[in-house]
C-alpha cells in the first residue's frame, strides 16, 4: 500500500506517520526526526525499512556474477 494512500480509520490512526527519507542524507534523517518530534512530542518506535540492492546479471550454472552496478 502506498503512504499517500494509507487508511485512516486503523486502530491509532493519526498517532503514527509514514515518512520516505533518503537514508544516506543524514540532513534530510535529522530533519525527519525533528519533525515527528514537533508533532508527536516523543518517539516511541521507530522502523527502519530502507532497503539497497547490488543488481548484476547471474544465470545458473555460472560461478561468477558478472555486470552489475
Amino acid at each position: 500500500m502506498r503512504a499517500d494512500r494509507a487508511p485512516t480509520d486503523t486502530p491509532g490512526a493519526g498517532h503514527h506517520a509514514r515518512v520516505p527519507v533518503d537514508v544516506t542524507d543524514q540532513a534530510a534523517v535529522r530533519s525527519a526526526f525533528d519533525a515527528a518530534l514537533e508533532r508527536f512530542g516523543r518517539l516511541e518506535v521507530v522502523v527502519n525499512n530502507a532497503g539497497y540492492a547490488n543488481v548484476a546479471r547471474w544465470r545458473p550454472g555460472q560461478s561468477k556474477v558478472s555486470g552489475g552496478s
